[in-house]
């Protein structure tokens, strides 16, 4: 198994826990991955019986192929962990996602429905490139997600905008936020 990290935050009982991808022998396929450590540095079998708890792209877009990775990753008050990265989606897309998930490493089913959220802003419009990756997130004091990222909201090829997202604590976007609870904002705004 390959792994990568990208971002690490400590939990209750001073336990690293760490965003990125793995890649289980023989697939060929990177998973988004979220890993927890005792304070000795070994996998801690008390996070979803292995340390490790990952997602395959068809697991978190219903369908995508290819490879997902964590990014980053928040920890909120009550010890679940949020962790924001990428996916590709069946139709061959990238999608910001983000995945909470227990103290304990099991998906928090209360967090939009089914303990993931994708969001694509192009959706359904192949004009337009439609690669959204989440790279950082942080939670506010009322429990609401944002998550900043990068998205190519103009025709294929046109490059990258920044992108912000805020999410309610219940993981469906914020339309407080930018009325629709994302903004975008291209390098020459």
């Amino acid at each position: 198994q390959r792994e990568l990290f990208f971002a690490v935050e400590i939990a209750a009982g001073d336990k690293p826990v760490v965003a990125g991808q793995a890649s289980p022998s023989g697939t060929g396929s990177a998973e988004f991955a979220v890993f927890q450590y005792t304070t000795a540095g070994a996998l801690d079998t008390t996070f979803n019986a292995t340390g490790i708890r990952s997602f395959t792209p068809a697991a978190l877009t219903g369908g995508g192929t290819g490879s997902a990775q964590a990014n980053d990753l928040a920890i909120q008050s009550d010890n679940a962990i949020v962790a924001v990265g990428s996916t590709n989606t069946a139709a061959s897309n990238t999608d910001m996602v983000v995945v909470r998930l227990t103290s304990a490493g099991a998906i928090d089913t209360t967090f939009a429905g089914d303990g993931t959220f994708n969001h694509n802003q192009a959706a359904g419009n192949p004009a337009v490139s439609s690669a959204e990756r989440g790279y950082g997130v942080a939670i506010q004091s009322d429990g609401k997600i944002v998550i900043v990222g990068a998205g190519a909201t103009g025709t294929v090829g046109n490059g990258d905008d920044m992108v912000v997202w805020r999410l309610n604590a219940n993981g469906t976007l914020d339309t407080s936020f930018d009325t629709d609870g994302f903004m975008s904002t291209g390098a020459a705004s």
